[in-house]
């Protein structure tokens, strides 16, 4: 916040805002690569609100490919590490707090291992660089698959290693590189890279591996489109000033976590196809971040797939936007519903990137422009992480008829 915001902000308000702040999970992380090993160690110390303990536990996740040295805190009563149910190659830390009346809770993890790279997820430590996301479970993260942190990295790298992370990031050392995100995500992560190849325009790097350099600038320049066009037409507030694509020759999805975007080479395809998939990962700025198991997580998908094909059909025409509509109905082909009030299972790619976006362009349709435009700017607008309260506007907005309608076509359900 800067002190002139601060000074013209009512008091009120600004105390809420710092409250809410500080309603984060916070991380701060030390990490020595050992890259000729393939291996790594972490000293990690979470600061926890005590909002976030549910009877003084929280659990959290971690790859079993980490061998845990050290779980110690003075606010710690207890702590357990058992297989996660719910993903096998993972342990699930319990962590169980003295009841001190303390706002915030403290505890440290000492850990170190490797990275299991035959995983299928791009995954990787050696010589030349690192890949760490999500699917990794390389760093402790929330094991409700929904809960955000903010942090530090102080990450030991070799020297020669450029590394990309969200944040803002100094390099103190030939071999030390600070970290600091401020922006709320559920995981970290990073990628490192020995001399990159990189290409540069005012808003967008394009750091690439396995695709030439002619190719790369067609990327970087489909991106600086796509993202001035959201720019300008979505939350100001919300504003993506630069972004990181990284485009590497791995196996994995791709993901985004706001300017930070790592894409498989493996995806692209033709440059209509290649425009869309960068609007889809820059549109995950906008969109609301739900439970990525929760039956809810189909918004977010499927909102970024709705908007990145507007975005198509405005650089490329209504063509390519057909092709599109007809790409999501194939994939929507046999598939049984979207979301289910009664039914907890996690949406497939199908649902997420077919059947999902088919029915957002219905409910446009049915809605107008003007009010699904209206839904499109509440949407982007507040943390939207369930689907009961979409519906809930879909009604304000227009009708119950209208909403009841909405309910029945995402259940795949006739009246």
């Amino acid at each position: 916040m800067t002190a002139l915001l601060a000074l013209v902000m009512p008091a009120q308000l600004l105390a809420n805002t710092q409250q809410q702040a500080d309603t984060t999970i916070k991380y701060h992380t030390n990490v020595v690569f050992q890259p000729n090993d393939s291996r790594f160690t972490a000293d990690t110390t979470l600061t926890i609100p005590a909002e976030k303990l549910t009877h003084q536990t929280i659990a959290l996740l971690l790859s079993k490919q980490q061998s845990v040295t050290e779980i110690s805190g003075a606010q710690l009563a207890s702590s357990n590490i058992e297989s996660s149910p719910r993903v096998p190659p993972w342990n699930r830390i319990t962590l169980n707090f003295k009841n001190t009346d303390q706002s915030n809770y403290k505890v440290r993890l000492k850990y170190s291992g490797a990275i299991d790279e035959e995983a299928g997820h791009g995954n990787y430590i050696n010589a030349q660089g690192a890949h760490l996301s999500l699917d990794s479970a390389w760093h402790p993260f929330i094991a409700d698959f929904a809960t955000k942190m903010t942090g530090a990295l102080a990450l030991t790298v070799p020297s020669n290693w450029r590394v990309y992370s969200p944040g803002q990031q100094e390099r103190p050392t030939q071999n030390t590189v600070m970290v600091r995100n401020q922006m709320p995500a559920i995981d970290v992560v990073l990628f490192a890279q020995q001399s990159p190849q990189v290409i540069t325009t005012e808003h967008v790097e394009v750091i690439y591996q396995g695709i030439d350099a002619k190719q790369a600038q067609h990327l970087a320049d489909d991106a600086t489109q796509c993202l001035s066009s959201l720019n300008a037409t979505m939350r100001a507030e919300n504003t993506l000033d630069h972004a990181d694509l990284i485009i590497l020759d791995r196996s994995g999805p791709s993901f985004a976590r706001g300017p930070y975007i790592s894409m498989s080479k493996s995806s692209l395809s033709s440059r209509e196809a290649d425009y869309q998939y960068i609007c889809h990962e820059l549109a995950h700025n906008w969109t609301p971040f739900a439970d990525a198991m929760s039956h809810d997580y189909w918004m977010m998908e499927s909102f970024a797939e709705y908007i990145s094909a507007q975005q198509l059909k405005q650089r490329f025409g209504k063509e390519a936007y057909a092709d599109t509509v007809k790409r999501w109905q194939n994939l929507a082909k046999g598939v049984e519903f979207v979301w289910r009030s009664d039914d907890p299972k996690r949406a497939s790619h199908r649902v997420n990137y077919g059947l999902g976006p088919l029915l957002l362009k219905r409910l446009a349709d049915r809605m107008g422009a003007d009010n699904f435009e209206q839904l499109l700017a509440w949407y982007t607008a507040h943390e939207v992480t369930q689907t009961e309260q979409l519906l809930n506007k879909i009604g304000a907005l227009t009708s119950k008829e209208t909403q009841v309608w909405f309910t029945q076509q995402l259940a795949q359900k006739k009246p």
